[in-house]
């Protein structure tokens, strides 16, 4: 176990652990390794040729929210079970991994559109256009995550 693990709570964190948005949990490097293997599963299944755009998206966007939820983990951290906690472990995120508003609208819109989809009605089509624009943020997103989180990928 990496003696740097749990990370220290930022601000933001802190806040949110004190508004009810994120709860305590135990760390365990384990998990912690396990979270990081199922940010590169999605994210390689979202790469795969031969899936419809539908699946490429939604597998691109489950890749992004376990970062989101990994990144709250390495803190002793995970979402709440309050209605929005996708929402609200994907906005933690974005500060710390320096999302720009462009790349922050397109996750929060792939929220929206999961949530239609699950609770509301049928998936909408989705372009391939759009699915590739997904795929390649999740990809850039687990690259910020490696730069800014080592201490995840140095696990063994």
């Amino acid at each position: 176990m990496n003696s740097t693990l749990p990370l220290p709570h930022t601000k933001a964190l802190a806040d949110a652990l004190n508004a009810g948005f994120i709860r305590l949990t135990p760390y365990d490097a384990a998990n912690a390794i396990q979270f990081r293997k199922n940010v590169a599963s999605y994210i390689q299944g979202a790469k795969l040729e031969d899936l419809a755009p539908i699946a490429k998206y939604t597998l691109a966007y489950e890749g992004i929210h376990a970062i989101a939820v990994g990144f709250l983990f390495l803190h002793g951290l995970a979402p709440s079970q309050r209605e929005g906690h996708r929402s609200q472990a994907l906005s933690l995120m974005y500060s710390f991994l320096e999302l720009d508003a462009d790349d922050r609208y397109e996750i929060d819109d792939a929220n929206r559109m999961r949530n239609d989809k699950l609770y509301k009605s049928p998936a909408p089509p989705v372009s391939a256009t759009v699915a590739r624009q997904l795929v390649e943020l999740a990809a850039r997103a687990e690259a910020k995550a490696k730069a800014r989180l080592p201490e995840w990928y140095a696990l063994a």
